[in-house]
């Protein structure tokens, strides 16, 4: 998947077309390019080695390059928009993503506007209207790209937790109950502990004991004393601290506090 913390990335348009007399099979062993395909009319079915998917007019496709599949017309007349790209970071080709996705109808909405806008601009000669032409198929990246999070986030599930993490982390020194942290995101206790072990690998007490152990570890090593920093934290008990401390770390406070301070 394409790295956008990159410094810097390059595209190159290889084709922008409107297809209006589709292949009714078609096979790919490799795909050369990126391709997006806007569907205005009919829709394909592909087969690709893992999966397979169908698509449908009011549809927005992405394909990554390399990509070998079959794909068959689903209606006669199967016409669609087609902007085929290659990403670069550096000087190698990455894909936008890691393999074929269909994007929610609102997304298509969202980006049909600038596919009808590329096209029309890639067909002039003019420079100015190809540098328009890159700049909306930009737009367009940048918009799957949200909308390619937003469906990783619901598959996780992190979005249905969202409220519990955010109270968790501006008050992870109250003892609030599971129960109650389960009432914020609306759901029942075996079903917040089951979303937090999926995203997290640890339920929202270990969340939570986790932050407060880092903040222990930030006060210990601000010149506060142990049973100092437990007690800011969020530990009332200075044991089970310890112990808690040595779990997630693999030492103990105290060999902390002896490394500061040089003993």
């Amino acid at each position: 998947m394409y790295n956008f913390e990159s410094n810097f990335f390059n595209i190159k348009l290889t084709e922008v077309l409107y297809r209006y007399n589709a292949n009714s099979v078609y096979h790919e062993n490799s795909r050369r390019a990126d391709g997006l395909i806007y569907y205005t009319k009919g829709g394909h079915i592909f087969n690709f080695d893992e999966f397979s998917l169908e698509t449908e007019a009011g549809e927005l496709l992405y394909i990554p390059f390399g990509e070998k599949y079959t794909n068959k017309i689903k209606v006669k007349y199967t016409e669609y928009y087609q902007i085929d790209f290659v990403l670069y970071d550096g000087e190698n080709p990455v894909r936008l993503f890691d393999k074929a996705t269909l994007f929610s109808r609102e997304c298509a909405d969202r980006v049909l506007p600038y596919v009808k806008r590329a096209y029309d601009k890639y067909a002039d000669a003019d420079v100015s209207s190809r540098f328009f032409c890159i700049s909306d198929v930009v737009k367009i990246l940048g918009i799957t790209e949200c909308e390619k999070n937003s469906q990783q986030n619901e598959t996780n599930g992190i979005e249905k937790i969202r409220n519990t993490m955010s109270y968790i982390s501006e008050h992870y020194t109250l003892n609030t109950s599971v129960g109650e942290l389960a009432a914020m995101s609306n759901m029942c206790v075996s079903n917040l502990e089951k979303l937090f072990r999926k995203n997290f690998g640890m339920s929202p007490i270990a969340y939570r004991n986790k932050l407060r152990i880092e903040r222990a570890k930030n006060l210990i090593r601000g010149g506060f004393t142990v049973s100092e920093a437990a007690n800011m934290s969020g530990f009332s008990d200075y044991f089970y601290f310890v112990r808690m401390f040595k779990k997630y770390e693999g030492y103990t406070p105290g060999t902390l506090k002896d490394e500061i301070t040089g003993v």
